[in-house]
């Protein structure tokens, strides 16, 4: 009995640690928007060197809690895909958020936006915005109206390019979100169709503009 709680507790730990490391990339992302202004980057770089002094306390910072919900409601939440419409998943994850006040605001305000809403695809489904279009493309073409999991590596003939969660390993989180960074990075230096941001990127944004408003 011991020995299980050690585990968790160390489990629980390397968790604080990536969601932290993933918080602190979000919050770079946010100094780096041209739309906010001098206040706001002054606020943002306040929460980031309160980040860094509190050491093993990263909830001392704005909007940590939420970022951590969303991600632990992400990773309760193993997409089905089915019809690919993400919508038993955004359940799920909404179930999971009920903490978080802002979160259903933000669905409604910001889901009709095509950017905000491939990032969020992307966020439920595991897959690349490239890949959702090949597996919609494919459902389309061969008159199927819902894919399973094992039948989604043989639309794409290779596995998903971003890192599978598997038992709350906090490398797998990381790497998915890193995954997904550098994919939208890349896509807004070719300028090419998809999301520019995460999810994360884009949620912590919307809260510190409604914040300041």
């Amino acid at each position: 009995m011991t020995s299980l709680l050690q585990d968790k507790n160390t489990q629980a730990s390397h968790l604080l640690k990536t969601f932290t490391l993933i918080a602190e990339t979000v919050y770079f992302s946010c100094l780096e928007d041209p739309g906010f202004s001098n206040n706001t980057k002054a606020k943002i770089a306040g929460d980031l060197i309160t980040l860094w002094d509190s050491g093993n306390d990263p909830h001392s910072i704005r909007h940590f809690s939420a970022l951590s919900t969303l991600w632990t409601a992400r990773d309760n939440t193993p997409p089905s895909f089915g019809t690919m419409d993400g919508i038993s998943e955004l359940l799920n994850v909404s179930i999971n958020m009920d903490t978080d006040t802002e979160w259903e605001d933000f669905l409604k305000n910001e889901s009709t936006n095509d950017k905000t809403r491939w990032a969020l695809e992307e966020f439920l489904f595991g897959l690349s915005y490239e890949e959702i279009q090949q597996v919609r493309g494919r459902l389309k073409h061969c008159g199927v109206f819902s894919v399973s999991r094992d039948e989604v590596r043989s639309f794409l003939n290779s596995a998903p390019i971003f890192s599978a969660i598997n038992n709350n390993d906090p490398r797998d989180i990381y790497d998915f979100f890193v995954e997904r960074r550098d994919a939208c990075q890349l896509r807004k230096k070719n300028c090419a169709p998809g999301p520019f941001h995460t999810l994360e990127e884009i949620y912590l944004k919307y809260r510190i503009i409604l914040e300041e408003g």
